[in-house]
């Protein structure tokens, strides 16, 4: 008799069998069986089956049958296809009374109606284990360290429940070459489970990505922002770790507009910052060898992040430590002099103070920036800091025949910030500067709108 033929009477089931005398509690540890068939179901018919699964399948099904005939026995109604959501639904009181794990029991024959019902057009437990014990469909024993099985996989699902389960789950997914899988699977948990089980995930997917580029969907970039995001509101979590994996996957996220642990280590640690600097330059003289590969793929990964650095050493809220900035820059200059890269280095660190906030008096940059400039008197520095300005501007639009409105605003922001650094020499010639270009550019915009409209009107 099939074990949903009959309305389930719970009471006497767990009284039969409790009354069995071979019973253990293993014997209905479906999880198992269930995990192994959910992981390896795929759209090909397996011709060797392993038959020690099958084995494992086919007791279990009989101790649950044999059970459920003990308590049904004197049963009268009976109810066709109930379903196995029903099924677990109408039996969570019992399993708590039991002590059963319920998350797990109803988690695993969800996953399994899930996978199998659109393939095999089975809806009830008891069609579904007969049905694989008769055509044995892709189960086998999975070896230690035995690799994906090529097929066309399924996606995956976020998944609810105890932080445990979804780790173990995601775990699961990872062990079988879906490290992609996992990271949705774990996407309602991320701030749950452990920082080491993200690190790994992450770890994992790097070849899966490379194997299959197309994987790399904007929905999966923001998944993995997410996973950084999650690891960065760790204390517990390495930053280096962090770091490591933000730079495997610097592709993907160069596009976000989160601070990366690789910008804070950069702005902490003045060695790090010039060794990049070293990746992506050549020495002044110019005498390395074309790079290869790896070394051309460091240099497009290490332009990124110094294009997308921002942050200011010493920066504390809107304030800023004239001490720690100046060691970090006066380190820097010193590194990448000692590495022939000194005007570039130069160049950078003006990128770098252009993000400087604005001083108490209202005018920018802070007064120890202001300091700085005078005391390095470096045209390139000023440069830097002056280019770096001209593109924080970013995309903006304009109205018809607008003109050079924009850039006149622009420019007189900077001639009020060159007035209020007046007893900074450099710093407001700079400033003056900067406004003539910013000038010269709403002359331009204007004299274009004057075309424009001779043009259309």
């Amino acid at each position: 008799m099939s074990i949903l033929t009959r309305r389930p009477k719970w009471k006497p089931f767990f009284k039969a069998l409790a009354e069995l005398p071979e019973y253990d509690k293993k014997h209905l540890d479906m999880q198992h069986c269930i995990t192994i068939a959910c992981h390896t179901v795929d759209e090909r018919e397996y011709k060797k089956l392993k038959e020690e699964a099958l084995a494992e399948y086919k007791r279990k099904l009989s101790a649950i049958e044999t059970v459920w005939a003990m308590s049904n026995s004197s049963a009268e109604t009976t109810r066709q296809d109930l379903s196995v959501s029903e099924m677990v639904r109408e039996a969570l009181p019992q399993f708590d009374h039991r002590g059963f794990n319920v998350w797990e029991m109803k988690q695993a024959v969800e996953n399994i109606h899930t996978e199998l019902k659109g393939r095999l057009r089975i809806n009830t437990l008891s069609g579904t284990l007969t049905r694989m014990t008769q055509r044995g469909t892709g189960i086998r024993s999975v070896k230690k360290g035995s690799g994906p099985i090529p097929t066309k996989r399924k996606q995956a699902w976020p998944l609810d429940g105890t932080a445990e389960a979804i780790e173990a789950a995601a775990r699961k997914y990872v062990g079988f070459g879906r490290a992609t899988a996992a990271l949705w699977a774990a996407s309602r948990a991320f701030d749950r489970i452990s920082h080491q089980t993200l690190l790994e995930m992450l770890d994992r997917a790097v070849d899966e990505i490379n194997s299959s580029p197309a994987q790399a969907s904007n929905m999966l970039v923001y998944e993995l922002g997410r996973v950084f995001d999650a690891l960065d509101r760790r204390p517990e979590a390495p930053k280096i770790e962090i770091a490591r994996r933000e730079y495997a996957y610097l592709a993907l996220l160069q596009y976000g507009d989160r601070n990366l642990t690789l910008h804070s280590m950069m702005a902490a640690d003045p060695e790090f910052f010039v060794s990049i600097l070293c990746d992506v330059f050549k020495p002044a003289s110019g005498d390395l060898p074309e790079p290869d590969e790896i070394g051309r793929r460091r240099a497009t990964a290490g332009y990124s992040l110094l294009s997308k650095f921002s942050i200011v050493p010493g920066k504390v809220g809107g304030g800023l430590d004239s001490n720690v900035l100046s060691k970090w820059v006066t380190k820097v200059r010193e590194l990448s002099a000692k590495d022939d890269r000194a005007r570039i280095a130069d160049e950078y660190v003006g990128h770098t103070l252009a993000h400087a906030p604005n001083d108490e008096d209202g005018g920018w940059p802070h007064c120890a920036v202001r300091d700085l400039i005078e005391a390095l008197k470096s045209d390139d520095v000023e440069s830097g800091i002056k280019v770096e300005r001209l593109n924080m501007r970013g995309a903006f639009t304009k109205a018809m025949y607008e003109g050079g409105k924009q850039e006149s605003g622009l420019a007189e922001e900077a001639r009020v910030w060159a007035k209020a650094a007046g007893s900074w020499p450099r710093t407001h010639a700079m400033l003056l500067d900067l406004a003539r270009i910013w000038k010269a550019k709403a002359e331009g915009e204007d004299q274009r709108a004057q075309q424009d409209k001779m043009r259309f009107e």
